[in-house]
């Protein structure tokens, strides 16, 4: 089943948002060339953080390979981890405001619904006035 998870859109996204927030080189050693997306916790002793961007980081095969699933040094700088943080910040306000739009547009539909039905009560008051 692990090879299902490696080939999920959400792991190949999250897996591309940690490389580039990279630069393309190792967190541990600095080398540039093949690189891993490393689970700081592993995924079979934390599953719950296997889709957490604060939980990856970027190593190349030797210290990968050397690492394994029993260290969980985090080996990213700290600038690293603060623009880390604010992504994740930004990430979840513009889902709050994604929701405030949604929820706008949602009332603004339900106002138009009212307008239109009173303005439809209003003409039918005119017309059986009218008669």
């Amino acid at each position: 089943m692990a090879d299902d998870f490696y080939q999920s859109r959400e792991w190949l996204e999250l897996r591309y948002r940690a490389l580039c927030a990279s630069q393309g080189k190792c967190q541990c050693c600095g080398a540039r060339g093949r690189l891993h997306v490393d689970h700081i916790k592993p995924r079979s002793k934390y599953p719950n953080l296997q889709l957490s961007l604060s939980n990856l980081q970027i190593l190349c095969d030797e210290c990968n390979l050397g690492k394994s699933n029993i260290d969980e040094t985090d080996w990213r700088d700290g600038e690293y981890r603060l623009n880390l943080c604010l992504d994740t910040v930004f990430d979840a306000l513009e889902n709050v405001r994604a929701q405030f739009v949604r929820l706008r547009a949602w009332d603004s539909v339900e106002v138009a619904k009212r307008v239109a039905a009173e303005e439809v009560k209003r003409k039918l008051r005119i017309v059986g006035s009218d008669e």
